[in-house]
């Protein structure tokens, strides 16, 4: 299509792949009822994605990729049973940011999920399970976890709303440098298993800083103006890689 958008009183069930192609950004995609997708299903919207749920209810049967070249919004709770890819800013442009609803959750029950874009808007919260998380910045440009306001940022309240025991890593291919400052235990308790945070230069300052487990590896060099703890397990920095 153009440009969709599907609503319904009941239910918006989705048995093969969508896909808007509008030029300049304007395909949108809205889909709005309690909204079903059966199989491994990729959704791919040249503008903006909207997923409302009526019913609160947004289930996947299986894998799910949802591709945005602009802004992605998830309204309802998601439950998928499958790897799980959310993309927003999919063309790479720097416009394009990824909204969890507030009180929603995005669930893979255990399966990997892969999160892109110009920037996480996370209201809601992510449950990773035993799977392995990756967050990726899609452009050019810094990232900040903590108490920094810069760039695409996680901070303390989002980091709180994020729960994963298996490895989580944070970087992405776009190296504008990531900073780091007052991750405290209570926001990072979710993190479970090794988090890794990986960029050109990485620089840990402000207020101390405390991980699970945290390995740090940047491409030139890294920077500890704070004090940085790992209250369960190893603490691994690296350099000049």
């Amino acid at each position: 299509f153009n440009k969709l958008s599907a609503i319904a009183d009941d239910t918006v069930q989705v048995f093969v792949d969508l896909t808007t192609d509008g030029a300049s950004n304007t395909g949108d995609m809205t889909l709005d009822g309690i909204l079903t997708l059966d199989g491994a299903r990729t959704l791919s919207s040249s503008g903006d994605m909207t997923l409302n749920s009526s019913g609160d209810s947004i289930t996947a049967t299986s894998s799910l990729t949802l591709d945005s070249d602009k802004d992605l919004n998830i309204n309802g709770d998601l439950t998928t049973a499958g790897t799980t890819v959310l993309s927003a800013d999919d063309d790479g442009n720097g416009s394009g940011i990824i909204s969890i609803a507030t009180g929603k959750i995005v669930d893979t029950d255990d399966f990997n999920l892969t999160v892109q874009a110009n920037d996480l808007d996370l209201n809601g919260s992510l449950d990773v399970g035993a799977g392995d998380l990756d967050i990726f910045r899609s452009s050019a440009g810094g990232m900040a976890l903590g108490d920094v306001a810069t760039g695409f940022q996680i901070d303390t309240d989002e980091l709180s709303r994020i729960t994963v025991s298996g490895d989580t890593q944070v970087g992405g291919a776009f190296l504008g440098g990531m900073n780091v400052q007052n991750v405290t235990e209570t926001s990072s308790n979710g993190i479970t298993g090794t988090l890794t945070l990986e960029d050109s230069i990485i620089k840990f300052w402000g207020q101390p800083s405390t991980f699970n487990s945290l390995t740090a590896i940047a491409d030139d060099y890294i920077q500890i103006y704070s004090d940085l703890t790992t209250d369960v397990g190893d603490l691994t920095l690296e350099g000049d890689r």
